[in-house]
C-alpha cells in the first residue's frame, strides 16, 4: 500500500504502481480530504490511519500488506503501528516530519485561513502558479503537469488548514515501538529538520534507519518526493527491503 499526502494519489505513485504490479496487489488510496475524498469530520493524522486500516481490511484479503508512505503518508504510516500492527509484513517511511518546521507555532489558524482563502486558493486557479509549486516545490516530471494542477484546484481553505496543522503537530509518542521491520529515510540534502526527525527512530527496535544520497543535480524538492522525481533509485530501494536484500549503495544506515 502506497500513502502520499497529496490528491491523485494513483497518479502520484504511479512508477511504483507499473514497477510492482507483476508481482504485488498495489492499492494507493486518496487519504481523507484530499483529491476526490471529502470529509465532514477535521482531518488528523489519526483518523486517517483509521481509514487506511478500513482500506486494508476491505482490499488486501487478509494478507500481511508491505506499508510505503512519504511525507505525510510516512507520518500515517508510523502511526497505525499502534494501532493494528499484526496487518503490516514491513514499511518504508520516506522523509516523516517528527518536529515542527521554524515558524510553525505562528500559523494559528485564523492567519492559515485568510492567507490561504485570499491569497493561494485564487492562485490555484492559474496554470503559471501550478508550474511554480510543480517544479520549485514539489519537484514533480513534467508529464505530470496536468494531474499537479487538477489536485491543486480541488484543495479548499478547510482540508489546506486541517492538513497542515495535523502535519506540523504530528509527534510520536517517546516510549513508540514497532513490531514491523521498519525503514525510516531521508535524503541528505533535504531540510535540517527532516534529518533531525529521522535520527529520533535511531535505535528504536525493528527500525532501520537510512539517508539517501542523490546525485548533486536532484534537488531539494525532488529528494522530498524521490519516488516521483527519481522512481529507479526509489523502487530499487523498495525491492531490496521488500526481498529482506541488501540495501543500495546509495543508502547510508545510521
Amino acid at each position: 500500500m502506497f500513502l502520499h499526502g497529496g490528491g491523485g494519489a494513483a497518479r502520484m505513485w504511479e512508477p511504483q504502481i507499473v514497477a510492482f504490479s507483476g508481482g504485488y496487489h498495489c492499492i494507493a488510496p486518496d487519504l481523507p480530504a484530499h483529491g476526490d475524498n471529502k470529509i465532514e469530520h477535521t482531518f488528523t493524522i489519526s483518523s486517517a490511519a483509521n481509514y487506511v486500516i478500513e482500506v486494508i481490511e476491505k482490499l488486501a484479503a487478509n494478507s500481511k500488506v508491505h506499508l510505503v508512505g512519504l511525507s505525510m503518508g510516512a507520518q500515517i504510516a508510523l502511526n497505525l503501528f499502534d494501532r493494528r500492527p499484526d496487518l503490516f509484513a514491513s514499511c518504508l517511511a520516506s522523509s516523516p516530519s517528527l518536529i515542527p518546521q521554524p515558524g510553525a507555532k505562528w500559523l494559528t489558524g485564523s492567519l492559515m485561513y485568510h492567507s490561504y482563502k485570499w491569497c493561494l486558493q485564487p492562485l490555484n486557479n492559474f496554470l503559471w502558479w501550478s508550474e511554480l509549486n510543480r517544479r520549485y516545490s514539489a519537484g514533480v516530471p513534467s508529464q505530470y503537469a496536468d494531474a499537479f494542477f487538477q489536485n491543486l484546484q480541488k484543495v479548499d481553505a478547510k482540508s489546506f488548514i486541517e492538513t497542515l496543522a495535523a502535519n506540523q503537530t504530528f509527534r510520536l509518542a517517546k516510549d513508540w515501538q514497532t513490531s514491523v521491520p521498519t525503514l525510516v529515510v531521508a535524503g541528505q540534502g533535504e531540510h535540517k529538520t527532516m534529518l533531525e526527525s529521522i535520527n529520533q527512530l535511531q535505535g528504536k527496535h525493528n527500525v532501520t534507519v537510512g539517508l539517501i544520497e542523490h546525485d548533486s543535480s536532484i534537488k531539494l524538492a525532488q529528494q522530498h518526493n524521490w519516488s516521483i522525481s527519481v522512481p529507479n533509485a526509489f523502487n530499487q530501494l523498495l525491492r531490496a527491503w521488500f526481498t529482506e536484500q541488501q540495501l543500495p549503495d546509495n543508502v547510508t544506515v545510521l
